[in-house]
């Protein structure tokens, strides 16, 4: 594989010692979408003297990143650089941002090109850290299929909700983020701002290009941390753009079978890679169980459909 190639400028003053990174995978066959997620970013409301740095990483994209942040206006507190790799999947663009962090990076956040963030996301997330805490998760909202993943989809997070129903942080021991992330996987990899001290070696898990990539690299996080907290507030809205799970969740979706057979293999290494107590890896034992029975109807199901013709993506 081609070397990235990086076009990155001085990064702005941080005699406040913070600097924030902003990783922004970003692979669009629309215009405009990254568009909307950078002024997103530009519209944050940051403690003076707060610096941050945002790495959109062109995972050869459609629509080229470059043509996105033309005449984009960065104010003092931002710079940005860009970095353009061959396509590898959004784990290996995240990974290749994260590698291109300074040490003077303090605190890290991942934002996918077709999501936005409130105008106070990013203040929310810093005070909440800047107390001691070393990972922070919010709630977020999808156009089409939810106005709050806490409260409409989520059967362990909303009850914690509604025990802290005038919070404005909700504190959670690192054991209790492990199995809300497995069980309920609450806050989109969008909404999350972690110290970068806490877990300066972590990375995506490439080899999950359809699904799961997020999960494995939170829980490993959950792990690593000493506190962590979440916000019950809606701070990010997710997109419409191209995004490789949503795209195929239906039954006949081109990428459904790939989808679920990454599903098993990120809860697979979940099992082989991350210490759990014992209800938290029963919980995923019985995942394994299921998508395994589900791989198998889906690969019968293939083979009814298509008159006993084999799948390709199984081999021969």
């Amino acid at each position: 594989m081609n070397s990235p190639i990086v076009e990155a400028g001085l990064p702005p003053s941080t005699s406040s010692g913070i600097k924030i990174s902003v990783v922004i995978p970003y692979f669009q066959r629309e215009a405009g979408i990254l568009r909307r997620a950078l002024d997103s970013v530009l519209r944050q409301s940051v403690p003076p003297g707060t610096a941050v740095h945002i790495v959109i990483v062109d995972d050869g994209s459609p629509m080229p990143a470059h043509a996105e942040v033309s005449g984009l206006a960065v104010g003092s507190s931002f710079d940005l650089a860009i970095i353009t790799r061959p396509n590898g999947g959004v784990a290996a663009a995240r990974n290749t941002g994260l590698r291109e962090l300074d040490e003077a990076t303090r605190y890290i956040a991942f934002l996918d090109s077709d999501d936005v963030w409130h105008d106070d996301h990013l203040a929310q997330a810093v005070g909440a850290l800047e107390q001691g805490r070393d990972f922070y998760f919010c709630d977020n909202a999808r156009p089409g299929h939810h106005p709050s993943q806490f409260r409409e989809s989520l059967n362990l997070t909303a009850p914690i909700i509604e025990r802290h129903r005038n919070a404005v942080l909700i504190d959670i021991s690192p054991a209790e983020a492990f199995t809300l992330i497995l069980k309920d996987f609450p806050g989109q990899a969008s909404t999350t701002l972690y110290r970068r001290a806490c877990a300066p070696e972590l990375m995506f898990e490439q080899a999950l290009k359809t699904s799961g990539e997020d999960m494995l690299f939170y829980l490993a996080l959950a792990r690593a941390a000493t506190r962590v907290c979440f916000s019950p507030r809606v701070m990010v809205e997710c997109g419409r753009g191209v995004n490789i799970y949503f795209d195929h969740l239906g039954w006949d979706a081109p990428g459904h079978f790939t989808q679920t057979m990454g599903r098993l293999l990120s809860h697979t290494l979940i099992r082989q890679t991350i210490p759990m107590e014992r209800p938290d890896t029963r919980f995923n034992n019985r995942v394994i169980a299921i998508l395994r029975r589900k791989i198998a109807f889906l690969t019968l199901r293939d083979l009814f459909k298509k008159g006993g013709k084999w799948r390709a993506d199984l081999g021969e």
